[in-house]
């Protein structure tokens, strides 16, 4: 087990992706606490899917509408949990893409995600985003 001193030495910025299932919430709380010990900033990001084929004829604009829907998830997140982060919403063809270029960009020590959602196996078994964060 790591010390709270040797904690704060590790991580100064922390990424954690927030989706609004329990896993996300889970990883919210995680992230904080870790956060809260090494005095770190604490980035929420959510990941929403990207269309890469635009809808034609529709007047609306489909990828704003994700976008603010997915900023007042986010938000609500955070708000429910008590938790203070930057906040970063994002398009990407898959959560565990959108999350490593957020982190990677940020150049983040941490990335913090929630458990699958496959019951007992999913807290040992890397799921897709997991995997695709490594990668």
């Amino acid at each position: 087990m790591f010390s709270e001193s040797e904690v704060a030495d590790m991580f100064t910025t922390i990424v954690v992706g927030v989706d609004g299932l329990r896993g996300g919430r889970d990883a919210l709380a995680l992230a904080q606490r870790l956060g809260d010990l090494a005095g770190g900033e604490l980035v929420a990001v959510h990941v929403h899917p990207y269309e890469p084929f635009p809808l034609r004829g529709l007047r609306i604009d489909i990828e704003a509408l994700a976008r603010q829907e997915a900023q007042a998830l986010l938000e609500g997140q955070l708000a429910e949990a008590g938790v203070q982060a930057r906040a970063i919403v994002t398009a990407e063809t898959s959560p565990g893409r959108g999350l490593h270029r957020i982190a990677d960009g940020l150049e983040a020590d941490l990335v913090v995600i929630g458990a699958p959602h496959r019951g007992r196996l999913g807290r040992v078994v890397a799921g897709d985003t997991a995997r695709a964060v490594i990668q």
